[in-house]
């Protein structure tokens, strides 16, 4: 009997070791569930700290795109004026370098005109030089110019 109480007395030692180590063992697996439940709160946490952030890279990046979009359009415009000036500029030249052409020729116009009435008021002056000439010389035959040519008188004569 002393053997069977000996053999009891193991088992239930045995038992109570077993126990014992499921208990540790238990424990043990608590605190890994606990640490892994803590490690996905941390991730949620991280997680909706991440989303977060992105949404507010987005929201900060639209005014950005916007202000991009907005400067680009404006530039564009910009270079359209400026092209547009550009060719305005370039037909005014044109128009006003056909301009020159036509003053340097009424110029030369005018100067060859005016070349033109000198000589005519030359060859005038001298034709009425001629004609005092010719009166002094003719007056004692037909009463003078007047008598000549019908009592008119020429406005340098007198």
């Amino acid at each position: 009997m002393q053997g069977l109480l000996e053999d009891f007395t193991n088992k239930y030692e045995d038992e109570i070791n077993k126990g014992a180590e499921m208990e540790n063992e238990f424990v043990l697996i608590k605190k890994d569930v606990d640490e892994a439940y803590m490690h996905k709160a941390e991730t949620e946490g991280l997680e909706g700290q991440w989303a977060s952030l992105e949404a507010a890279i987005t929201d900060a990046e639209q005014p950005g795109e916007l202000a991009l979009k907005d400067a680009n359009a404006k530039l564009s415009e910009l270079e359209a004026a400026l092209q547009r000036t550009k060719q305005d500029m370039v037909r005014q030249l044109r128009e006003y370098q056909e301009l020159m052409n036509v003053k340097l020729a009424l110029d030369i116009e005018i100067a060859t005109y005016r070349k033109l009435l000198e000589g005519d008021e030359t060859r005038l002056a001298s034709g009425i030089q001629n004609m005092r000439i010719h009166t002094k010389t003719t007056s004692g035959y037909a009463g003078g110019l007047s008598s000549t040519y019908g009592g008119f008188t020429s406005p340098g004569l007198s």
